[in-house]
């Protein structure tokens, strides 16, 4: 059995945010929306941010697609844009 490597906070926080956004990060890097350096600048902001805790509690009561990306989030213009664009 393989080792998967374990993700960091911003890593998770992305990709469970892009998924309450209705997003699979790696399909939109895949269809050439974004780019593996979008993706990489994304993490950065998070890894960045001050509301990871408040994060944490957003993300645990929406799992489902949303219709914005919360206020708090240092993403949310890269989210929403994808999201509707």
């Amino acid at each position: 059995m393989t080792d998967m490597p374990r993700l960091s906070t911003p890593d998770r926080l992305v990709q469970r945010m892009a998924r309450a956004n209705g997003l699979d990060l790696t399909e939109e890097t895949r269809r050439g929306r974004i780019t593996a350096d979008d993706v990489s600048e994304v993490i950065q902001s998070c890894s960045r941010c001050a509301a990871k805790a408040g994060c944490k509690s957003w993300l645990a009561v929406h799992e489902t697609p949303v219709a914005t990306t919360p206020g708090f989030c240092r993403n949310k213009p890269r989210f929403d844009g994808l999201r509707t664009g």
